[in-house]
Protein backbone atom coordinates (compact mmCIF):
# COMPACT_ATOMS: atom_id res chain seq x y z
CA UNK A 1 0.00 0.00 0.00
CA UNK A 2 1.08 3.31 -0.78
CA UNK A 3 0.32 6.17 1.17
CA UNK A 4 -0.08 9.46 -1.45
CA UNK A 5 -1.65 12.17 0.82
CA UNK A 6 -2.04 12.32 4.58
CA UNK A 7 -3.31 15.26 6.84
CA UNK A 8 -4.54 16.04 10.43
CA UNK A 9 -8.06 17.12 9.94
CA UNK A 10 -8.86 17.82 13.86
CA UNK A 11 -10.63 20.89 14.80
CA UNK A 12 -10.51 22.18 11.04
CA UNK A 13 -13.54 23.92 10.16
CA UNK A 14 -15.72 23.18 7.26
CA UNK A 15 -14.24 25.17 4.13
CA UNK A 16 -10.80 24.33 5.46
CA UNK A 17 -12.28 20.64 5.35
CA UNK A 18 -13.40 21.39 1.60
CA UNK A 19 -9.74 22.54 0.96
CA UNK A 20 -7.90 19.73 2.09
CA UNK A 21 -10.28 17.25 0.36
CA UNK A 22 -9.78 19.18 -2.84
CA UNK A 23 -6.12 18.58 -2.77
CA UNK A 24 -6.78 15.23 -2.35
CA UNK A 25 -8.47 14.85 -5.49
CA UNK A 26 -5.17 15.09 -7.12
CA UNK A 27 -3.70 12.11 -5.22
CA UNK A 28 -6.13 9.77 -4.16
CA UNK A 29 -9.50 7.66 -4.62
CA UNK A 30 -9.15 5.32 -1.80
CA UNK A 31 -9.51 7.69 1.22
CA UNK A 32 -8.78 5.85 5.06
CA UNK A 33 -10.06 8.36 7.82
CA UNK A 34 -10.41 7.72 11.70
CA UNK A 35 -12.65 10.39 13.29
CA UNK A 36 -13.57 10.47 16.94
CA UNK A 37 -17.25 11.57 16.74
CA UNK A 38 -20.34 10.77 14.44
CA UNK A 39 -20.73 14.12 13.63
CA UNK A 40 -17.40 14.48 12.33
CA UNK A 41 -18.15 11.36 9.90
CA UNK A 42 -20.99 12.87 8.51
CA UNK A 43 -19.32 16.23 7.99
CA UNK A 44 -16.25 14.25 6.26
CA UNK A 45 -19.35 12.93 3.77
CA UNK A 46 -20.98 15.68 3.76
CA UNK A 47 -17.32 17.83 2.17
CA UNK A 48 -17.18 14.63 0.01
CA UNK A 49 -20.68 15.30 -1.31
CA UNK A 50 -20.55 19.25 -1.92
CA UNK A 51 -17.25 18.78 -3.36
CA UNK A 52 -18.75 15.62 -6.09
CA UNK A 53 -16.04 13.29 -5.03
CA UNK A 54 -19.74 10.76 -4.00
CA UNK A 55 -19.00 8.78 -7.31
CA UNK A 56 -17.80 5.29 -8.30
CA UNK A 57 -14.47 6.54 -8.02
CA UNK A 58 -14.01 7.12 -4.88
CA UNK A 59 -13.96 4.75 -1.86
CA UNK A 60 -14.16 5.72 1.93
CA UNK A 61 -12.46 3.33 4.63
CA UNK A 62 -13.46 4.29 7.99
CA UNK A 63 -11.15 2.63 11.04
CA UNK A 64 -12.87 2.03 13.61
CA UNK A 65 -13.15 0.55 17.18
CA UNK A 66 -16.66 1.59 18.93
CA UNK A 67 -17.61 -2.01 17.41
CA UNK A 68 -21.01 -0.82 16.04
CA UNK A 69 -20.70 -0.36 12.43
CA UNK A 70 -22.20 2.10 10.90
CA UNK A 71 -24.01 2.18 14.11
CA UNK A 72 -27.39 1.42 13.03
CA UNK A 73 -28.95 1.41 16.66
CA UNK A 74 -28.80 4.89 16.37
CA UNK A 75 -29.92 5.46 13.39
CA UNK A 76 -26.75 5.36 11.39
CA UNK A 77 -24.07 7.80 10.98
CA UNK A 78 -25.72 10.28 8.37
CA UNK A 79 -28.36 10.99 10.75
CA UNK A 80 -27.57 15.13 11.57
CA UNK A 81 -28.17 14.81 15.99
CA UNK A 82 -27.85 18.59 16.27
CA UNK A 83 -30.61 20.91 17.57
CA UNK A 84 -32.53 21.66 14.81
CA UNK A 85 -31.25 19.20 11.93
CA UNK A 86 -29.87 20.40 9.18
CA UNK A 87 -32.38 17.93 7.04
CA UNK A 88 -29.80 16.74 4.75
CA UNK A 89 -30.27 13.31 6.15
CA UNK A 90 -30.75 11.86 2.95
CA UNK A 91 -27.78 13.43 1.47
CA UNK A 92 -25.89 12.08 3.92
CA UNK A 93 -27.26 8.38 3.57
CA UNK A 94 -26.24 8.88 -0.51
CA UNK A 95 -22.81 9.63 1.06
CA UNK A 96 -22.41 6.97 3.19
CA UNK A 97 -23.00 4.82 0.11
CA UNK A 98 -19.65 4.78 -0.92
CA UNK A 99 -18.09 4.01 2.83
CA UNK A 100 -16.44 0.93 4.19
CA UNK A 101 -16.42 0.59 7.43
CA UNK A 102 -12.97 -1.60 9.26
CA UNK A 103 -14.67 -2.55 12.75
CA UNK A 104 -14.17 -5.12 15.65
CA UNK A 105 -16.08 -7.86 16.30
CA UNK A 106 -19.52 -6.29 17.59
CA UNK A 107 -20.08 -7.03 21.87
CA UNK A 108 -21.54 -10.06 22.47
CA UNK A 109 -25.64 -10.02 22.90
CA UNK A 110 -24.98 -10.04 26.89
CA UNK A 111 -23.73 -6.96 26.32
CA UNK A 112 -26.66 -4.85 27.62
CA UNK A 113 -27.43 -7.28 30.29
CA UNK A 114 -24.03 -6.79 31.16
CA UNK A 115 -23.99 -2.76 31.12
CA UNK A 116 -27.11 -2.72 33.29
CA UNK A 117 -25.61 -5.55 36.19
CA UNK A 118 -22.67 -2.94 36.18
CA UNK A 119 -24.63 0.11 36.64
CA UNK A 120 -26.57 -1.80 39.65
CA UNK A 121 -23.51 -3.26 41.16
CA UNK A 122 -21.66 -0.37 41.63
CA UNK A 123 -24.01 0.65 44.84
CA UNK A 124 -23.15 -3.09 45.98
CA UNK A 125 -19.76 -4.36 47.48
CA UNK A 126 -17.06 -2.92 47.42
CA UNK A 127 -17.85 0.25 45.62
CA UNK A 128 -20.97 0.93 47.77
CA UNK A 129 -21.28 3.97 45.63
CA UNK A 130 -25.11 4.92 46.58
CA UNK A 131 -26.59 7.71 44.24
CA UNK A 132 -23.03 9.03 43.13
CA UNK A 133 -24.02 8.08 39.46
CA UNK A 134 -26.70 8.33 37.08
CA UNK A 135 -28.31 4.89 36.34
CA UNK A 136 -29.52 5.70 32.93
CA UNK A 137 -25.89 6.13 31.91
CA UNK A 138 -23.69 3.38 30.48
CA UNK A 139 -21.15 1.81 32.17
CA UNK A 140 -17.64 2.31 30.89
CA UNK A 141 -16.61 1.08 27.46
CA UNK A 142 -13.71 -0.79 29.26
CA UNK A 143 -16.13 -2.33 31.59
CA UNK A 144 -16.77 -5.68 29.37
CA UNK A 145 -12.84 -5.34 28.51
CA UNK A 146 -11.56 -5.85 32.07
CA UNK A 147 -15.09 -8.42 32.88
CA UNK A 148 -13.40 -10.36 29.96
CA UNK A 149 -9.96 -10.29 31.46
CA UNK A 150 -11.28 -11.12 34.66
CA UNK A 151 -13.05 -14.19 33.22
CA UNK A 152 -9.97 -15.25 31.38
CA UNK A 153 -7.77 -15.23 34.15
CA UNK A 154 -10.48 -17.13 36.46
CA UNK A 155 -10.98 -19.81 33.54
CA UNK A 156 -7.27 -20.76 33.32
CA UNK A 157 -6.27 -20.98 37.22
CA UNK A 158 -9.42 -23.22 37.88
CA UNK A 159 -8.13 -25.43 34.76
CA UNK A 160 -4.96 -24.91 36.34
CA UNK A 161 -5.95 -26.24 39.88
CA UNK A 162 -7.82 -29.03 37.94
CA UNK A 163 -5.28 -30.11 36.60
CA UNK A 164 -2.16 -29.66 38.79
CA UNK A 165 -3.88 -28.81 42.05
CA UNK A 166 -3.90 -25.94 44.69
CA UNK A 167 0.40 -25.85 44.18
CA UNK A 168 0.21 -24.44 41.08
CA UNK A 169 -1.59 -21.43 41.16
CA UNK A 170 1.00 -19.03 41.79
CA UNK A 171 2.68 -20.31 38.84
CA UNK A 172 2.44 -17.70 35.78
CA UNK A 173 3.29 -19.72 33.01
CA UNK A 174 1.27 -22.20 33.67
CA UNK A 175 -1.80 -20.34 33.94
CA UNK A 176 -0.54 -18.54 30.69
CA UNK A 177 -0.81 -21.85 29.05
CA UNK A 178 -4.05 -22.69 30.20
CA UNK A 179 -5.59 -19.66 28.84
CA UNK A 180 -5.01 -20.41 25.50
CA UNK A 181 -8.66 -21.04 23.43
CA UNK A 182 -11.48 -19.62 22.35
CA UNK A 183 -13.88 -18.26 24.54
CA UNK A 184 -17.29 -16.19 24.30
CA UNK A 185 -16.75 -12.84 26.28
CA UNK A 186 -18.71 -9.32 26.52
CA UNK A 187 -16.50 -8.35 23.30
CA UNK A 188 -16.94 -10.82 21.34
CA UNK A 189 -15.06 -14.13 20.56
CA UNK A 190 -11.86 -14.48 22.60
CA UNK A 191 -8.59 -16.48 20.61
CA UNK A 192 -5.77 -16.45 23.05
CA UNK A 193 -2.57 -18.00 20.52
CA UNK A 194 0.04 -20.13 21.99
CA UNK A 195 1.83 -16.71 23.47
CA UNK A 196 -1.27 -15.73 25.89
CA UNK A 197 -2.24 -12.65 23.48
CA UNK A 198 -5.72 -11.81 22.34
CA UNK A 199 -5.88 -12.60 18.53
CA UNK A 200 -8.13 -9.14 17.25
CA UNK A 201 -10.95 -10.15 14.99
CA UNK A 202 -12.15 -7.49 12.32
CA UNK A 203 -15.58 -7.15 10.92
CA UNK A 204 -16.11 -5.26 7.41
CA UNK A 205 -19.10 -3.88 6.39
CA UNK A 206 -20.88 -1.81 4.16
CA UNK A 207 -24.62 -0.97 3.20
CA UNK A 208 -26.92 -2.66 0.63
CA UNK A 209 -28.90 -1.49 -1.69
CA UNK A 210 -32.00 -1.31 1.18
CA UNK A 211 -29.47 1.14 3.21
CA UNK A 212 -29.00 -1.65 5.90
CA UNK A 213 -26.00 -2.57 7.32
CA UNK A 214 -24.22 -5.94 5.91
CA UNK A 215 -21.28 -7.80 6.72
CA UNK A 216 -19.14 -8.94 4.03
CA UNK A 217 -15.98 -9.77 5.69
CA UNK A 218 -14.53 -10.93 9.11
CA UNK A 219 -10.78 -10.77 9.11
CA UNK A 220 -8.68 -12.75 11.58
CA UNK A 221 -5.19 -13.71 12.80
CA UNK A 222 -3.61 -17.16 13.06
CA UNK A 223 0.07 -16.69 13.37
CA UNK A 224 1.46 -14.36 11.21
CA UNK A 225 -0.73 -14.72 8.47
CA UNK A 226 -4.25 -12.75 8.06
CA UNK A 227 -7.22 -14.69 7.00
CA UNK A 228 -10.10 -13.31 5.44
CA UNK A 229 -13.36 -14.98 5.48
CA UNK A 230 -15.55 -13.61 2.74
CA UNK A 231 -19.59 -13.98 4.00
CA UNK A 232 -20.60 -12.95 0.24
CA UNK A 233 -20.48 -14.91 -2.90
CA UNK A 234 -16.66 -13.56 -4.41
CA UNK A 235 -17.67 -15.23 -7.74
CA UNK A 236 -20.37 -12.06 -7.98
CA UNK A 237 -18.42 -9.67 -5.91
CA UNK A 238 -20.09 -6.77 -8.13
CA UNK A 239 -23.78 -7.73 -7.14
CA UNK A 240 -23.11 -7.41 -3.53
CA UNK A 241 -19.61 -5.88 -2.17
CA UNK A 242 -19.15 -3.59 -4.79
CA UNK A 243 -22.83 -3.01 -6.12
CA UNK A 244 -22.60 1.04 -4.30
CA UNK A 245 -19.39 1.37 -6.71
CA UNK A 246 -21.43 0.64 -10.08
CA UNK A 247 -20.34 -3.28 -9.58
CA UNK A 248 -16.75 -2.35 -9.94
CA UNK A 249 -13.78 -2.31 -7.38
CA UNK A 250 -12.64 1.31 -7.43
CA UNK A 251 -9.18 1.35 -8.37
CA UNK A 252 -6.21 3.33 -6.65
CA UNK A 253 -5.22 5.50 -9.70
CA UNK A 254 -7.75 6.29 -12.42
CA UNK A 255 -7.37 4.93 -15.54
CA UNK A 256 -6.66 8.05 -16.91
CA UNK A 257 -4.61 9.62 -14.04
CA UNK A 258 -5.98 11.85 -11.34
CA UNK A 259 -6.44 14.70 -13.70
CA UNK A 260 -7.02 13.01 -17.16
CA UNK A 261 -3.77 13.24 -18.19
CA UNK A 262 -2.89 9.91 -18.96
CA UNK A 263 -5.34 9.41 -21.90
CA UNK A 264 -4.03 12.03 -23.77
CA UNK A 265 -3.08 11.83 -27.83
CA UNK A 266 0.04 9.58 -28.45
CA UNK A 267 3.38 11.12 -27.82
CA UNK A 268 4.49 11.17 -32.13
CA UNK A 269 1.36 12.52 -32.98
CA UNK A 270 1.80 15.97 -30.32
CA UNK A 271 5.51 16.25 -29.81
CA UNK A 272 7.27 14.90 -33.01
CA UNK A 273 7.97 18.81 -33.87
CA UNK A 274 10.29 18.59 -31.07
CA UNK A 275 11.78 15.75 -31.45
CA UNK A 276 15.22 16.82 -32.86
CA UNK A 277 15.37 19.56 -30.32
CA UNK A 278 14.78 16.84 -27.49
CA UNK A 279 18.04 15.85 -27.58
CA UNK A 280 19.35 18.96 -26.91
CA UNK A 281 16.75 19.00 -24.15
CA UNK A 282 18.17 15.81 -22.56
CA UNK A 283 22.03 17.30 -22.04
CA UNK A 284 20.56 20.05 -20.34
CA UNK A 285 18.69 18.07 -17.99
CA UNK A 286 21.18 15.90 -17.07
CA UNK A 287 23.22 18.76 -16.81
CA UNK A 288 20.84 20.69 -14.30
CA UNK A 289 20.19 16.85 -12.64
CA UNK A 290 24.09 16.81 -11.80
CA UNK A 291 23.64 20.16 -10.32
CA UNK A 292 20.48 19.56 -8.97
CA UNK A 293 21.96 16.57 -7.03
CA UNK A 294 25.04 18.69 -5.90
CA UNK A 295 23.14 21.12 -4.51
CA UNK A 296 20.83 18.86 -2.44
CA UNK A 297 24.01 17.05 -1.06
CA UNK A 298 25.46 19.85 -0.16
CA UNK A 299 22.28 21.27 1.71
CA UNK A 300 22.04 18.09 3.55
CA UNK A 301 25.36 17.99 4.46
CA UNK A 302 24.92 21.68 5.78
CA UNK A 303 21.46 20.25 7.50
CA UNK A 304 22.86 17.66 9.23
CA UNK A 305 26.11 20.02 10.42
CA UNK A 306 23.44 22.13 12.18
CA UNK A 307 21.42 19.63 13.66
CA UNK A 308 25.06 18.06 15.12
CA UNK A 309 25.89 21.43 16.88
CA UNK A 310 22.00 20.85 18.71
CA UNK A 311 23.02 18.22 20.43
CA UNK A 312 26.89 19.22 20.85
CA UNK A 313 26.16 21.12 23.84
CA UNK A 314 29.94 23.23 25.20
CA UNK A 315 30.48 22.38 28.76
CA UNK A 316 30.69 26.41 29.46
CA UNK A 317 27.25 26.53 28.56
CA UNK A 318 26.46 24.71 31.66
CA UNK A 319 26.02 26.67 34.47
CA UNK A 320 25.55 25.65 38.63
CA UNK A 321 22.36 26.75 40.04
CA UNK A 322 23.02 29.67 42.42
CA UNK A 323 19.11 30.00 44.11
CA UNK A 324 18.57 28.89 47.09
CA UNK A 325 15.03 27.72 46.92
CA UNK A 326 13.40 26.43 43.26
CA UNK A 327 10.02 26.51 43.83
CA UNK A 328 7.67 23.93 42.02
CA UNK A 329 4.25 24.90 41.46
CA UNK A 330 1.43 23.05 43.38
CA UNK A 331 -1.07 20.84 42.15
CA UNK A 332 -3.72 19.46 43.49
CA UNK A 333 -3.35 15.28 43.08
CA UNK A 334 -6.60 13.84 41.35
CA UNK A 335 -8.09 10.43 41.01
CA UNK A 336 -6.22 8.77 43.37
CA UNK A 337 -3.50 10.87 44.53
CA UNK A 338 -4.01 12.71 48.22
CA UNK A 339 -4.23 16.29 47.78
CA UNK A 340 -1.16 16.91 48.69
CA UNK A 341 1.52 19.37 47.24
CA UNK A 342 4.50 19.04 45.82
CA UNK A 343 7.63 21.37 46.58
CA UNK A 344 11.65 20.47 45.49
CA UNK A 345 13.90 23.08 47.31
CA UNK A 346 17.25 23.23 45.22
CA UNK A 347 19.07 21.81 48.45
CA UNK A 348 16.97 18.78 47.36
CA UNK A 349 18.76 18.47 43.95
CA UNK A 350 22.08 17.19 45.32
CA UNK A 351 24.46 16.17 42.66
CA UNK A 352 25.01 11.86 43.34
CA UNK A 353 28.37 9.98 41.70
CA UNK A 354 25.32 9.18 38.56
CA UNK A 355 23.92 12.77 38.18
CA UNK A 356 24.42 16.76 38.73
CA UNK A 357 22.30 19.48 37.98
CA UNK A 358 22.86 22.37 36.07
CA UNK A 359 21.12 25.08 34.31
CA UNK A 360 21.24 25.40 30.13
CA UNK A 361 19.95 28.67 28.53
CA UNK A 362 18.41 29.54 31.99
CA UNK A 363 16.76 25.96 31.92
CA UNK A 364 16.95 23.24 34.76
CA UNK A 365 18.60 20.26 33.37
CA UNK A 366 19.73 17.16 34.80
CA UNK A 367 23.18 15.39 33.24
CA UNK A 368 24.16 11.80 33.62
CA UNK A 369 27.92 11.65 34.17
CA UNK A 370 29.50 8.42 32.24
CA UNK A 371 32.41 6.63 33.17
CA UNK A 372 33.27 6.12 29.22
CA UNK A 373 34.23 8.77 26.63
CA UNK A 374 33.56 6.64 23.53
CA UNK A 375 35.21 7.61 20.35
CA UNK A 376 32.29 8.77 18.22
CA UNK A 377 31.37 7.87 14.48
CA UNK A 378 28.91 9.01 11.74
CA UNK A 379 26.12 6.29 12.70
CA UNK A 380 26.63 7.76 16.41
CA UNK A 381 25.98 11.27 15.06
CA UNK A 382 22.90 9.81 13.37
CA UNK A 383 21.30 8.52 16.21
CA UNK A 384 22.16 11.51 18.16
CA UNK A 385 20.23 13.80 15.72
CA UNK A 386 17.29 11.66 16.01
CA UNK A 387 17.39 11.29 19.67
CA UNK A 388 17.33 15.38 19.59
CA UNK A 389 14.34 15.32 17.21
CA UNK A 390 12.18 12.41 19.60
CA UNK A 391 9.57 14.98 20.67
CA UNK A 392 6.88 11.85 22.58
CA UNK A 393 4.81 12.78 25.33
CA UNK A 394 6.44 9.57 27.48
CA UNK A 395 9.85 10.01 26.78
CA UNK A 396 11.73 12.48 28.35
CA UNK A 397 13.42 15.31 26.32
CA UNK A 398 17.45 14.45 25.29
CA UNK A 399 19.22 17.60 25.01
CA UNK A 400 22.63 16.38 24.20
CA UNK A 401 26.21 15.61 25.13
CA UNK A 402 28.77 17.29 26.89
CA UNK A 403 32.09 15.72 26.26
CA UNK A 404 34.24 18.69 26.04
CA UNK A 405 34.63 19.19 30.16
CA UNK A 406 36.16 17.37 32.84
CA UNK A 407 32.94 14.86 32.69
CA UNK A 408 31.21 12.48 29.91
CA UNK A 409 27.29 14.03 30.32
CA UNK A 410 24.33 13.03 28.82
CA UNK A 411 22.07 16.20 29.20
CA UNK A 412 18.36 15.54 29.44
CA UNK A 413 15.37 17.77 30.49
CA UNK A 414 14.50 17.92 33.91
CA UNK A 415 11.13 16.23 35.72
CA UNK A 416 10.20 18.43 38.57
CA UNK A 417 8.70 15.35 40.17
CA UNK A 418 12.07 13.09 40.10
CA UNK A 419 11.54 9.25 39.41
CA UNK A 420 8.76 6.65 40.29
CA UNK A 421 11.45 5.40 42.53
CA UNK A 422 11.33 9.14 44.29
CA UNK A 423 7.55 9.06 44.78
CA UNK A 424 7.18 5.58 45.96
CA UNK A 425 9.95 5.88 48.46
CA UNK A 426 8.26 9.08 50.13
CA UNK A 427 5.55 6.93 50.37
CA UNK A 428 3.51 10.34 51.17
CA UNK A 429 0.99 9.40 47.81
CA UNK A 430 -2.24 7.17 47.67
CA UNK A 431 -1.70 5.50 44.03
CA UNK A 432 -5.27 4.30 43.13
CA UNK A 433 -6.36 2.16 40.58
CA UNK A 434 -6.89 5.11 38.03
CA UNK A 435 -3.46 7.09 39.02
CA UNK A 436 -1.42 3.24 38.63
CA UNK A 437 -3.39 2.39 35.03
CA UNK A 438 -2.13 6.33 33.88
CA UNK A 439 1.28 5.35 35.39
CA UNK A 440 1.69 1.72 33.61
CA UNK A 441 -0.38 3.38 30.66
CA UNK A 442 2.38 5.81 30.14
CA UNK A 443 5.11 3.86 30.49
CA UNK A 444 3.51 1.08 27.46
CA UNK A 445 3.11 4.35 25.15
CA UNK A 446 6.82 5.44 26.25
CA UNK A 447 8.06 1.63 24.62
CA UNK A 448 5.84 0.90 22.52
CA UNK A 449 7.32 4.43 20.72
CA UNK A 450 10.43 2.67 21.27
CA UNK A 451 10.54 -0.98 20.12
CA UNK A 452 8.70 0.99 16.60
CA UNK A 453 11.35 3.20 16.13
CA UNK A 454 13.84 1.89 13.65
CA UNK A 455 16.67 4.15 15.35
CA UNK A 456 15.57 3.35 19.46
CA UNK A 457 14.65 -0.19 19.07
CA UNK A 458 15.07 -1.11 22.51
CA UNK A 459 15.28 0.33 26.01
CA UNK A 460 17.65 -1.52 27.68
CA UNK A 461 18.25 0.33 30.67
CA UNK A 462 13.97 0.31 32.28
CA UNK A 463 14.24 1.10 35.77
CA UNK A 464 11.78 3.13 37.89
CA UNK A 465 14.43 5.83 39.04
CA UNK A 466 14.35 5.52 34.73
CA UNK A 467 10.66 6.35 34.97
CA UNK A 468 10.74 10.37 35.14
CA UNK A 469 7.55 12.15 36.21
CA UNK A 470 7.34 15.72 35.31
CA UNK A 471 4.87 18.67 37.16
CA UNK A 472 1.57 17.18 35.48
CA UNK A 473 2.44 13.89 36.96
CA UNK A 474 3.31 12.45 33.43
CA UNK A 475 5.32 9.65 33.07
CA UNK A 476 8.46 9.83 30.79
CA UNK A 477 11.14 7.33 30.15
CA UNK A 478 14.72 8.27 30.19
CA UNK A 479 18.05 7.08 29.32
CA UNK A 480 17.03 5.49 25.62
CA UNK A 481 19.45 5.26 22.71
CA UNK A 482 22.81 6.05 23.32
CA UNK A 483 23.90 2.69 21.79
CA UNK A 484 27.67 3.30 21.19
CA UNK A 485 27.76 4.87 25.08
CA UNK A 486 26.00 1.67 26.61
CA UNK A 487 28.42 -0.64 24.53
CA UNK A 488 31.03 0.78 26.17
CA UNK A 489 30.18 1.22 29.93
CA UNK A 490 28.92 -1.56 32.10
CA UNK A 491 25.78 -2.05 33.44
CA UNK A 492 25.67 -0.42 37.42
CA UNK A 493 25.54 -3.01 40.08
CA UNK A 494 22.04 -1.43 41.40
CA UNK A 495 20.13 -1.94 37.56
CA UNK A 496 21.04 -5.11 37.56
CA UNK A 497 18.17 -5.77 39.63
CA UNK A 498 15.57 -4.91 36.79
CA UNK A 499 17.51 -6.88 34.32
CA UNK A 500 16.40 -9.94 32.55
CA UNK A 501 18.40 -12.81 33.11
CA UNK A 502 19.18 -13.70 29.79
CA UNK A 503 20.46 -10.17 29.78
CA UNK A 504 22.78 -10.81 32.75
CA UNK A 505 24.07 -13.78 31.37
CA UNK A 506 24.97 -12.90 27.94
CA UNK A 507 26.18 -9.17 29.18
CA UNK A 508 24.46 -8.26 26.66
CA UNK A 509 24.75 -4.48 26.93
CA UNK A 510 21.97 -2.94 24.99
CA UNK A 511 19.27 -5.35 25.98
CA UNK A 512 16.20 -6.39 23.87
CA UNK A 513 12.68 -5.82 23.41
CA UNK A 514 11.57 -8.70 25.56
CA UNK A 515 14.14 -8.15 27.82
CA UNK A 516 12.36 -4.63 28.31
CA UNK A 517 9.00 -6.42 28.74
CA UNK A 518 11.06 -8.17 32.07
CA UNK A 519 11.83 -4.87 33.36
CA UNK A 520 8.41 -3.38 32.71
CA UNK A 521 6.84 -6.14 34.75
CA UNK A 522 9.56 -5.52 37.77
CA UNK A 523 8.41 -1.86 37.35
CA UNK A 524 4.62 -2.80 37.77
CA UNK A 525 5.57 -4.81 40.71
CA UNK A 526 7.18 -1.90 42.25
CA UNK A 527 3.80 0.29 41.22
CA UNK A 528 1.26 -1.95 42.91
CA UNK A 529 2.93 -3.13 45.95
CA UNK A 530 4.67 0.88 46.53
CA UNK A 531 8.03 -1.73 47.83
CA UNK A 532 11.56 -2.04 46.36
CA UNK A 533 12.21 -4.84 43.33
CA UNK A 534 12.36 -7.83 45.21
CA UNK A 535 11.24 -6.37 48.20
CA UNK A 536 14.87 -5.16 49.79
CA UNK A 537 13.40 -3.22 51.74
CA UNK A 538 11.42 -5.53 53.85
CA UNK A 539 14.81 -7.97 54.41
CA UNK A 540 13.72 -10.99 52.52
CA UNK A 541 16.90 -10.37 50.35
CA UNK A 542 19.99 -8.43 49.86
CA UNK A 543 20.62 -6.51 46.82
CA UNK A 544 23.40 -8.59 46.12
CA UNK A 545 21.29 -12.10 46.34
CA UNK A 546 18.62 -10.41 43.67
CA UNK A 547 20.90 -9.73 41.57
CA UNK A 548 22.91 -13.03 41.62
Amino acid sequence: MTMTYKRNIANDSYEILKEKLIGLQKLARIILVCFESLSDRRTFMMAMSELGMITDDYLVVFIETDRTGFFPSGGGMWVDRNVPPDGKDDIALKAFENAIILDLQPYNLSFDTFNQEVIANIEKWPFYCVGCIDKSLNASSRAPNLADTFYLYASALNKTITQYGESAKNDGNTISNMARGEYNGYTGKMVINENGTRQPIFYVYRLDANHAQQMYIIITTEGNSTIWQYQYNQVDEAATLWANNGGKRPLARPVCDFDGSACPASFWQVNWVYFVVGFVVIFILVLGMLLTLAYALRTRKREQERQDRLWQIPFVMLTKPKEKNFDKSVRSLQSGISSTSTRLTMDSLKDTDRLVYFYLSGELVVAKKHSVRPTLNKLDYAEFRSMRQVDHENLNKFLGLSYDGPMFLSVWKFCSRGSLRDIIDKGNLTIDAFFMTTIIRDICEGLFYIHNSPVLQQHGYLTSESCLVDDRWQVKLNYFGLTTVKMSEARSFKSLLWCAPEIIRQNNPLGTKKGDIYSFAIVCSEIITRKPCWNISDGFMQAEQAES
